[in-house]
């Protein structure tokens, strides 16, 4: 269920992938292109042609960057929806790039942020799937787009209180899948293996959101103003501590005792790097397990 994988290093190299519209071609062209690539369930390749045509969109009107905007959340979220319902995981954390790439080039206009409408949109259907396999893929999607939103995020407050609110629908997420009785349910995901599962991924919530709000605690109002400055302006993508930390709690969840404990160690000191670089110049938090 991961998306995170790591690469194979004697793996052979891969042609380099080229989008198939030219670089001068129209922003129309490039967001079309996207919603076709969306709609061939190749949702990295979409991003990189929505990206593309946020590049270009240059009307003077924001109507159509609204619309834009509006179209790709209902993409990813019918995407999604046909994920759960076979058992796929969609890469919605990669959604947070589109996110950055407007707010750096259209500012305020680019709102609401798609990574996190499309975690609301989850909160507020949650429960309503027909069984565990849907609530399960449905919360994961959710909170990967949230993993995203953390890969850009200016605001730490805000990242600590998004953390929380994943964190609770990560404890609904399983209440949901224990609800569900017996093996009549379709799919491969059944009601413990869905309640396990939900939980295992938001202890990597809950652990970041404790160390977020006691870093919080720490900083003036000043200090997280400067933060939100700095991040606003350099964009720089910290998804490589978040996804070590996520590879390593699904590791933990699934390992005995003694290297559980090793894991859980190692995940809090990927979550301290991970605010290290989003501080900046601040001390690292303080590492305490949890479990």
């Amino acid at each position: 269920m991961g998306l995170f994988g790591r690469k194979n290093k004697d793996a052979e190299p891969e042609t380099p992938w080229q989008p198939a519209v030219a670089d001068d071609a129209n922003w129309h062209l490039w967001a079309e292109k996207g919603f076709e690539s969306a709609r061939d369930s190749d949702l990295p390749h979409a991003v990189t042609y929505w990206l593309g045509a946020i590049d270009r969109y240059d009307e003077d009107t924001t109507k159509l960057l609204d619309k834009l905007r509006k179209d790709i959340f209902d993409t990813v979220i019918a995407k999604m929806q046909e994920g759960a319902v076979q058992g796929q995981l969609i890469p919605s954390h990669m959604i947070a790039e589109v996110d950055a790439e407007a707010v750096v080039k259209h500012g305020d206009k680019w709102r609401p942020l798609l990574s996190t409408e499309v975690f609301y949109h989850v909160k507020e259907n949650l429960d309503s799937q027909p069984g565990p396999e849907t609530v399960t893929y449905t919360f994961i999607a959710g909170a990967y787009s949230i993993l995203g939103y953390l890969r850009f995020v200016s605001d730490i407050k805000e990242a600590a209180e998004k953390c929380g609110e994943v964190e609770r629908l990560g404890k609904q997420a399983s209440q949901l899948c224990y609800g569900f009785k017996g093996n009549r349910y379709e799919g491969t995901v059944k009601p413990k293996m869905g309640g396990t599962f939900c939980y295992i991924i938001n202890t990597l919530f809950t652990n970041l959101a404790i160390l977020l709000e006691r870093k919080v605690a720490t900083l003036s109002h000043e200090q997280i103003e400067a933060i939100r400055e700095r991040r606003t302006n350099d964009r720089v993508d910290l998804l490589e501590h978040l996804s070590n930390a996520l590879q390593l709690t699904m590791s933990a969840g699934t390992s005995g005792r003694l290297k559980q404990k090793k894991r859980v160690r190692e995940v809090l000191n990927e979550l301290n790097a991970y605010i290290d670089l989003l501080v900046g110049d601040a001390a690292p938090v303080e590492t305490k397990e949890e479990a």
